[in-house]
């Protein structure tokens, strides 16, 4: 009797996976959802990084250091740190010869700065492309991959670019604000920054948040995601991840074909509207409101990183070799978006 009610019960638990996987698969055949990407993921063996690329992460993990372990917790409950952590990404971009402005507006009387350098291009100057990345930290963590590895990424692009020319122009911008109690509201940076743009007419033609891109692992069942996804993706968080809305899908698609052509390093994207977990939580969001097209690039964070919006988001659990490899390939994929001009 007990094994005719095992069988019963598991012919009911498959009978509710079938329908549900149908249903998944009726709504993945929508406008609203893709799984199906162009291009190939990587799937061989990491090459030996070049010299360039050693250089990169040297550089990454100076920046890492500086804004998680020399400055550390910053937020306005830090606000101090907030401070430091603004002014140094405004000198290293003006070290690099970037002219670097603030866009500032006021939280509880207090002032704070999205960071803004900029690159105008030569043929299609009023084509614009953003790059962001938030500076701050959620309250009692140092945030070394959520998202000082971010900041570092676009950093490191500004410092590859420096002495490049690009057809259309190339905006860095570190946003203050994103993580709560600000996410979604009025006050966070990026909500600002994008309300900006958008009343001073700008053609952003797209726009990238940099969003925690430090943690990877080749260890299986290493990742997670919202129900019924484990059904079309890896259950091995060794890759990066392109993220975008139904409106934004072709600026997806066309950004990781080219990483795709570009890098070797294992990616995945996914097309899906902003009420499944995950899709529309970062400065990507601000952008989407206001009618751009935005993707975010992400290790998933809370879906892979075990120390996400933990005392344990520390400089020792980042990847610097794989945010090596992204970091390389993401300034490879903005060259061609942008169109580089060989000298």
């Amino acid at each position: 009797m007990k094994t005719n009610k095992n069988k019963a019960s598991h012919r009911l638990l498959l009978l509710i996976s079938i329908s549900l996987f149908c249903v998944f698969l009726i709504f993945s055949c929508t406008t609203q959802l893709n799984v199906v990407m162009p291009g190939h993921s990587y799937n061989g063996a990491l090459p030996l990084l070049t010299l360039e690329q050693q250089k990169i992460k040297k550089q990454l993990h100076r920046h890492v250091y500086e804004l998680s372990e020399f400055i550390g917790v910053r937020n306005m409950h830090e606000y101090d740190n907030l401070l430091r952590a603004a002014d140094y990404i405004d000198i290293e971009l003006s070290q690099m010869d970037y002219k670097v402005t603030r866009q500032q507006y006021m939280l509880n009387n207090r002032a704070v700065d999205n960071i803004v350098a900029e690159k105008i291009g030569i043929d299609k100057p009023d084509e614009i492309i953003i790059i962001g990345a938030h500076y701050d930290s959620l309250q009692y963590t140092v945030g070394a991959n959520d998202n000082a590895s971010g900041v570092a990424g676009i950093l490191e692009i500004a410092r590859l670019f420096k002495s490049m020319q690009f057809s259309r122009t190339v905006r860095f911008v570190a946003f203050a604000n994103e993580e709560p109690p600000y996410f979604k509201e009025e006050s966070m940076g990026s909500y600002q920054y994008a309300q900006h743009v958008n009343s001073m007419n700008e053609n952003v033609i797209a726009m990238f948040s940099i969003e925690s891109i430090g943690s990877f692992s080749s260890k299986a069942k290493s990742q997670r995601y919202p129900v019924l996804f484990n059904l079309f993706y890896p259950d091995t968080g060794n890759f990066i991840a392109f993220i975008s809305n139904p409106a934004s899908r072709h600026l997806m698609y066309q950004s990781l074909e080219i990483f795709r052509e570009e890098a070797k390093f294992p990616t995945e994207g996914l097309v899906a509207p902003e009420y499944i977990p995950g899709v529309d939580w970062s400065d990507h969001m601000s952008f989407w409101n206001e009618g751009y097209a935005a993707v975010m690039i992400s290790d998933t964070a809370i879906y892979r990183d075990r120390n996400y919006h933990t005392s344990s988001d520390t400089i020792d659990h980042i990847d610097f070799e794989s945010t090596t490899r992204v970091v390389s390939g993401l300034s490879a994929m903005f060259s061609k978006l942008l169109g580089q001009i060989e000298n």
